[in-house]
């Protein structure tokens, strides 16, 4: 009855209620045994910061980051596993949001007045970077 009414299977309804009478609890808490965590809650919000600053960071960057301003080493694959657990995960950058920059680079270039375009540089096109020219893809929850 309770599957019709909202619409899951059945096996998902049993076990829910078997996962119920066992541990009196729906919710899976992490273990206390084992080695203590790398990343403390300050690695973390400083990791959940850069990446709202900047989602589309490689992963060997933000370990990068943490080493540069915390001393925290800490492989690709640790981080790789926290961030899934905190519900981080790649998503595509859509379009829009690249064409976004482009309108306010155009409408700067256009309020800049008679300056010709070859007396312009701007920070983000003054290098080249390889990972930047190609990156489709951010973090977000």
């Amino acid at each position: 009855q309770i599957s019709l009414e909202i619409d899951i299977p059945v096996r998902t309804i049993q076990r829910v209620l078997q996962r119920w009478r066992v541990l009196g609890d729906l919710i899976s808490h992490p273990s206390k045994e084992g080695p203590p965590r790398i990343l403390s809650e300050q690695h973390i919000k400083f990791v959940l910061g850069l990446l709202e600053h900047t989602p589309d960071l490689y992963l060997d960057e933000i370990v990068e980051e943490l080493w540069y301003r915390h001393g925290v080493e800490i492989g690709l694959s640790t981080l790789y596993v926290n961030l899934k657990e905190l519900g981080i995960t790649t998503k595509f950058l859509s379009k829009r949001a690249a064409e976004r920059l482009e309108e306010k680079r155009f409408l700067y270039i256009m309020q800049a007045g008679p300056e010709t375009r070859e007396r312009f540089v701007f920070v983000d096109e003054s290098a080249l970077n390889i990972l930047n020219s190609f990156r489709t893809k951010g973090r977000a929850p």
